[in-house]
């Protein structure tokens, strides 16, 4: 299910590499795009994902938006 959707104009001197930053914890979702010029802000919701995972779904118009790389890094508790 879609739970939010977000989406903003690229201006036409953008490069055709758009980099993406994710940043979750247990109940937020935010979205960086394009250094800042495409944010998102949204929560998790743990009963929107216990059936099926939840994911992430870019669209672009007029071009299908490829992954050129990925990385992760775990955060561990302040506490």
């Amino acid at each position: 299910p879609t739970i939010a959707t977000a989406t903003f104009p690229l201006p036409p001197e953008q490069p055709a590499a758009v980099p993406l930053r994710l940043m979750t914890d247990l109940g937020t979702l935010e979205v960086f795009a394009a250094a800042g010029r495409g944010v998102h802000s949204g929560e998790l919701s743990f009963a929107a994902c216990a059936l099926a995972p939840c994911s992430l779904m870019l669209a672009a118009a007029g071009a299908s938006p490829k992954l050129a790389r990925a990385a992760a890094w775990p955060l561990g508790s302040i506490f």
